[in-house]
């Protein structure tokens, strides 16, 4: 379906903790998140890719990011609450992504989602899970 194809390529959704945490098993996913010198006060979702806020005016490195997703069918972005910071990376994402589309169209574009409540929602649903959450502390 042409129309489902073009609104999945102009704006995110959300996805909840517990989807995300089904679909790192079995699909996929990449996870960026966006906090910035909060990265890992907290710890971090394994395998999360961080690529700061402040770094979102840098087009290098969303085109970078854009061509490591191929063959992924999600990118899920996200920062403390996922109000703020994880939307604005993601709509940037999808804008340049629709640029570089418009030159060079590709049938493989991965659905960006936002992580509904942030890595605040995420640590409450899994604080306790083991292997759930990551820390670069020793």
């Amino acid at each position: 379906n042409k129309q489902n194809t073009s609104l999945k390529m102009s704006y995110f959704g959300y996805i909840e903790p517990r989807e995300l945490a089904e679909q790192l098993r079995s699909e996929a996913v990449a996870v960026i998140d966006v906090r910035d010198e909060d990265f890992d006060e907290d710890g971090f979702i394994p395998d999360a890719t961080n690529v700061p806020s402040e770094k979102w005016d840098d087009t290098e490195l969303i085109d970078s990011l854009i061509t490591s997703h191929e063959g992924k069918s999600k990118v899920v972005f996200h920062c403390k609450m996922s109000k703020v910071r994880g939307p604005s990376c993601a709509t940037k994402y999808i804008e340049r992504r629709n640029e570089i589309l418009s030159e060079n169209p590709s049938a493989n574009v991965p659905e960006v989602l936002v992580l509904s409540g942030g890595y605040r929602q995420w640590k409450q649903t899994y604080g306790e899970t083991e292997g759930m959450i990551a820390t670069n502390k020793g």
